[in-house]
């Protein structure tokens, strides 16, 4: 007997009278919704969520003995992605939804992956009988390394003869193996009296069709694809019949194809294709022949860089041909060459920068591809660099105006370290002084021209062998005025540069030249310059944890577990500097399990920043068991920082002016055992005068103008480039610059580009060309039922986003599914489109609707409404640029914007868009992806929208079902408020009703 089943969801299709929505009168005062559970505020109340657990795709949708049977993708045992198996719920409206047994359990060869569910009726498969028919799930099958397999994914059987409660895997599985690491997720329907299989070539960017006539043996028919959006993974394929316009004699297929990522809305999301299938073949109607806009060409990389400057290590010396060594293959370029920045891989860095150019046609076009890692405003590649004039870069491969002796005359910069030297690190550009050029048996001088110090200080980057100028044999750099040594630095045995800071005030208006001096043939008898900066700040590090030992920095001690382990390591981390950093994951085989403390020397607080490097566990101070950097004072913590919960670096700064004179020392505590990011990894401890800059990880194409970036574009992950189109229309007659910036060292750490265009008209990019079944960030993997009644194609998709969808912070469930949608084909404008509304059960039990009008409106007051509603809102922007409908929580704060927007510079002309903005739509800073605007375009800004709230997601529908928006918006319940808006004039029509929906 199986378990007993527990119903999760509240009745939600007895909805109450519509209330009309009356600028400045409250019509209804919001109360809970029935069952609603105050101590889940996030848990929806007509989208299936399961009890706990993880949750994403839905899988073997069918509809079998009047219950629709929804399974999928869950984790048994946890609310982060693993163990894949298949959850199970059943429903008799497809809005009351019971949640049951596991359907069909990981076991220790494999995880079970996306598929569909068939009722075998004829009992082809010979699973049943012909009195008690099987019902059969075809599913992935994900092996396990205890497989024997480890990474394989092949398509099995499991059948059930008790309606889906309990199954059996078949004895003869996998029933289709390509012996692939990306084949998965198979939908099976039935085509005839045979079988037909549509199943992901997710990296190839096709769907593979197969027919069979017993479900255990299956034959391979043809391929559809790369079509459409090919930047991101191809995933959960459908296809299936519809009319045309409800007409049964015109009925055509659709194909649909998840993309991961690369979505019309960034992330993870579903286009879909408009075709013919004869059986054996699918055919689009749209074969994605496209030709972008002409116009003036100012770079498409096929007579070198020409005038173009790169700096760093990421673009080399001239444009690439393609794909690179170790580099995945590179498709959508124009011509033979391109800029890409994977030269070295992914940890190279650098910028590739254009020649001035005057802004004098509306758009700027161009390909982009490579990482998804956007600009971030108040980021930089310069960290604590002070800010000033680079006096000297040394990126020529000679000596330029300096003066070399010795062994280093004739010579010039490095490209990094000499032969036989270890990597040479934390150098700017891509060349620097190193005087190990025949090894530490290089002597020889290089003496800059003389100078004016302009300012109070000079900084430079030093590295090399610890020699100080005084002592015999000195490897130093020095600062003469009137030819006398007035300032000097040394390196530190170290081929990591670190910076060091001249005060130099007394000595403002001075002449003055700076002179490398390499006397030494000993060990570490060689010197390391570069970036002598003429600047006002102050940098001074404090502790890099290089060297040529392991030992910690000299007056560093460690206790409790690091007691026996005071060393540093060498992690190789994003964002790292040089190659050693202190990890408290340094005891063998107790990484998270050791504890201990880390702690610093005495030092007196003279600056006003102290900085550093940060990476690891998410255990603040003052938690039970925190992972922290503290700074004390007088016994007290003063201040604290602790990880971001990942491996990436990035600077912490503290401002301690208030501190000045005190005395201090620095403590790196890991308290933690638990092994969830239970340690910490600290680097490069800097005091400066002013805060470090936040690590800029951009792989991105920039538009600068006076000194700042004005427009920013990115890759999607992918090594296919794609048109990205910036409209310049403030612009004109500007003067700029372009900026191909790779900063980049983890995963997809670097940047694609071609063909920069001054063009009249927008380029549109594959993701603008395709057709896309929602423009919202959370709704992926959508399917359709199997055997529905009547013939609907009904389509349910898994509400959230692979961006952040690990982040959502719901307890102790993590995943819902979107509400069910009826799907039509209809004729538009441009072609066949797909359409879909909520499932009609939405509506059976509402009451009645009464409307209010709020004609010729700049604006309005709030009115209260239910968190769990449907609203649908008249609108016509008339003479207002935008105007729509402003949701807020029961304070009216927290707001979702929905708004008809028309694009033109006159607010009467142009594009018309349906917008959807939820970045102050209550909580929304648990991931730095998941504040968004969605945008998708409207036929006529005439609309009718139909907005569905729950107390998690907002679905609209607008453009009668042609275009979709699905977005979780974590408002907090216990009602909403609504007001219309009106922006930049009146609107000709705005009025609005709203169906609440409680049970």
């Amino acid at each position: 007997m199986p378990a007993a089943r527990k119903d999760l969801r509240n009745p939600v299709v007895a909805a109450l009278a519509a209330v009309a929505l009356m600028i400045g009168a409250t019509l209804w005062a919001p109360a809970a919704a029935a069952g609603a559970a105050t101590a889940e505020p996030y848990r929806p109340a007509y989208h299936f969520s399961p009890a706990k657990n993880w949750m994403n795709d839905p899988n073997g949708l069918v509809f079998s003995k009047g219950v629709y049977h929804l399974f999928f993708q869950y984790n048994p045992v946890g609310d982060q992605w693993g163990n894949m198996s298949w959850g199970h719920a059943t429903s008799t409206d497809l809005l009351h939804w019971t949640e049951q047994p596991v359907a069909i359990p990981y076991d220790a060869d494999e995880g079970v992956f996306s598929g569909s569910v068939v009722v075998d009726q004829t009992n082809s498969s010979g699973l049943g009988t012909a009195t008690n028919p099987p019902i059969v799930a075809i599913y992935t099958s994900a092996y396990t390394a205890a497989s024997g397999r480890d990474g394989i994914q092949a398509q099995s059987l499991a059948f059930s003869l008790d309606d889906g409660r309990t199954w059996t895997k078949y004895s003869g599985n996998p029933v289709l193996d390509l012996g692939s690491r990306e084949f998965r997720d198979p939908k099976v329907f039935r085509y005839g009296s045979e079988w037909r299989m549509v199943v992901a070539l997710p990296t190839e960017h096709r769907v593979a069709i197969y027919r069979s006539s017993n479900l255990t043996q299956w034959q391979r028919l043809s391929t559809f694809g790369p079509l459409g959006a090919t930047s991101g993974i191809w995933e959960c394929p459908d296809l299936f019949p519809l009319p045309v316009d409800g007409d049964s004699t015109r009925t055509t297929w659709v194909m649909l194809v998840s993309l991961n990522p690369g979505s019309i809305a960034g992330g993870s999301g579903t286009q879909y294709f408009v075709g013919d299938f004869d059986g054996t073949t699918f055919r689009a109607d749209d074969t994605g022949a496209y030709t972008p806009p002409s116009g003036r060409v100012l770079q498409d990389f096929e007579q070198g860089y020409a005038g173009w400057q790169a700096s760093g290590t990421a673009f080399g010396s001239a444009p690439a041909a393609g794909t690179l060594p170790g580099q995945q293959v590179v498709s959508g370029q124009l011509g033979a060459g391109l800029a890409n920045s994977f030269l070295g891989g992914d940890g190279s860095t650098g910028t590739l920068t254009s020649p001035a150019f005057t802004v004098d046609q509306r758009y700027l076009n161009f390909l982009v591809g490579g990482g998804r890692h956007p600009w971030v405003p108040g980021t930089s590649t310069r960290g604590v660099d002070p800010v000033g004039t680079v006096l000297a870069g040394f990126e020529s491969t000679g000596w330029g105006d300096w003066t070399a002796t010795g062994g280093l005359a004739g010579r010039g910069p490095t490209a990094g370290a000499a032969p036989g030297q270890a990597p040479v690190t934390e150098f700017r550009g891509a060349r620097l002084v190193n005087t190990f050029l025949e090894g530490d048996a290089t002597t020889g001088t290089l003496a800059s021209a003389p100078f004016t110090i302009t300012r109070s200080r000079l900084g430079l980057l030093v590295g090399g062998g610890n020699h100080p100028w005084g002592q015999a044999n000195p490897t130093a750099v020095v600062l003469k005025v009137d030819g006398q040594v007035v300032r000097s630095a040394t390196g530190r045995d170290s081929e990591t540069l670190a910076w060091q800071t001249w005060d130099v005030a007394d000595l403002v208006g001075r002449q003055a030249s700076i002179e490398v001096v390499d006397d030494n043939t000993g060990g570490w008898g060689h010197l390391l310059l570069d970036e002598v900066t003429a600047s006002d700040d102050r940098v001074r590090s404090y502790a890099d944890f290089e060297g040529h030992t392991w030992d910690l920095p000299a007056g560093w001690s460690a206790d409790g577990d690091f007691a026996a382990h005071p060393h540093t390591s060498e992690p190789a981390l994003p964002n790292q500097e040089g190659q050693r950093v202190i990890d408290t994951c340094i005891v063998p085989d107790r990484c998270d399990a050791a504890t201990g403390r880390f702690l610093s020397p005495t030092f007196r607080v003279e600056d006003a920043w102290v900085n550093f490097l940060l990476a690891g566990g998410n255990h603040p101070w003052g938690s039970a068991s925190p992972t922290a950097v503290n700074l004390v004072v007088d016994g007290q913590v003063v201040r604290t920082a602790t990880g971001p919960a990942s491996g990436a670096m990035d600077w912490v700064a503290w401002d301690v002016r208030d501190l000045a004179g005190k005395d201090a020392h620095l403590e790196i505590v890991d308290d933690n055992a638990g092994g969830d990011w239970s340690h910490l990894m600290v680097d490069h401890v800097v005091f400066s005068s002013r805060p470090a800059d936040k690590v800029a990880q951009a792989t991105a194409v920039n538009l600068v103008v006076d000194g700042q970036v004005v427009r920013s574009a990115t890759g999607q992950d992918s090594e296919s480039l794609d048109w990205t189109s910036w409209d310049l229309a403030d612009l004109q007659g500007r003067t700029a610059r372009i900026e191909v910036v790779d900063a980049g060292r983890g995963g997809w750490g670097h940047v694609l580009a071609d063909q920069f265009t001054l063009a009249g008209s927008p380029a549109l990019s594959s993701v603008q060309r395709a057709h896309w079944v929602d423009h919202g960030r959370d709704n992926y993997a959508g399917v359709t039922f199997n055997d529905a009644p009547a013939g609907k194609r009904i389509l349910v998709g898994w509400m959230s986003n692979w961006d952040y969808a690990g982040a959502v912070p719901t307890s102790p469930w993590r995943g819902q599914m979107t509400l069910p949608r009826e799907l039509s084909l209809v004729t538009a404008p441009d072609g066949i489109r797909l359409a879909q509304q909520p499932v009609p059960a939405l509506w059976k039990a509402a009451a009645r609707t009464t409307q209010s009008s709020a004609r010729s409106l700049t604006g309005g007051s709030q009115v209260a409404a239910p968190d769990v509603a449907v609203i649908d809102v008249n609108v016509d922007p008339g003479a207002a640029t935008e105007a729509g409908v402003v949701i807020g929580d029961s304070a009216g704060a927290n707001p979702l914007r929905v708004v008809v927007r028309r694009d033109g510079l006159d607010g009467q002309t142009g594009p018309v868009r349906l917008v959807v903005d939820r970045r102050q739509a209550g909580l929304v800073g648990f991931h730095e992806r998941f504040p968004s605007v969605e945008s998708a375009p409207l036929s006529t800004p005439v609309q009718r929208l139909r907005i569905v709230i729950d107390r998690n997601s907002v679905e609209v529908f607008a453009d009668g079902g042609r275009v979709s928006v699905t977005d979780l918006v974590l408002q907090l319940g216990g009602g909403r408020t609504v007001t219309l808006v009106a922006t930049g004039g009146t609107a000709a029509q705005l009025k609005a009703t709203i169906t609440p929906l409680v049970g």
